[in-house]
């Protein structure tokens, strides 16, 4: 019976790679590694991605405090000035 069982396989791996030519294998390859290669380069772009994204969100955290900074500013000269002083 094992006879029957291995010579089932070794009859089945002869008849898989009888038509198989080398060009079959360099294809397969080829498009393995160009299949690993779009990977590298979309892990590549999400990461640009999100240090751009980053980037973007740090400005906008700057512009934000200077916009308040020159608000307060503007409020505190407001309070001081003479104007606001006659409407109280």
């Amino acid at each position: 019976m094992a006879g029957n069982i291995l010579g089932g396989l070794i009859d089945f791996g002869k008849n898989i790679f009888k038509d198989f030519k080398a060009t079959d294998f360099l294809d397969a390859g080829g498009t393995l590694l160009g299949g690993i290669g779009q990977y590298k380069a979309a892990k590549s772009q999400g990461k640009m991605a999100r240090d751009v994204f980053n980037y973007n969100k740090a400005l906008m955290e700057e512009e934000r405090a200077r916009r308040k900074k020159a608000d307060d500013a503007l409020a505190a000269g407001f309070r001081a000035s003479d104007y606001a002083k006659e409407k109280l």
